[in-house]
């Protein structure tokens, strides 16, 4: 995990590279596969892309149903009609026999 935070840190610092939407999901869900969970969600709240998704999913695998309800909630927010929110989210409610 480390060293993945490391190289994506290099991406701007060392090469100046601007990461793209694509390069934020993989470092959410690296953190939530991880385990890392808040720490994931404290990532995508400083970054400018939002990849909200990716830590749901994550929420979703290790049953962290409190974080993906705030996740969900913002979700609803930005795009109420994607339906792809609501069965992620019910698959994870679903899971933890909700």
């Amino acid at each position: 995990m480390e060293r993945g935070l490391h190289i994506f840190e290099a991406m701007r610092g060392k090469y100046e590279i601007e990461p793209s939407a694509e390069h934020y999901a993989c470092i959410v869900d690296l953190l939530g596969r991880s385990g890392s969970v808040d720490r994931a969600y404290e990532f995508i709240k400083r970054m400018p892309i939002l990849v909200r998704g990716a830590l749901l999913g994550s929420c979703k695998m290790i049953g962290n149903t409190k974080l993906g309800k705030i996740v969900i909630k913002k979700l609803f927010q930005l795009d109420p009609n994607d339906s792809s929110n609501h069965v992620m989210f019910s698959n994870m409610l679903a899971s933890t026999g909700r």
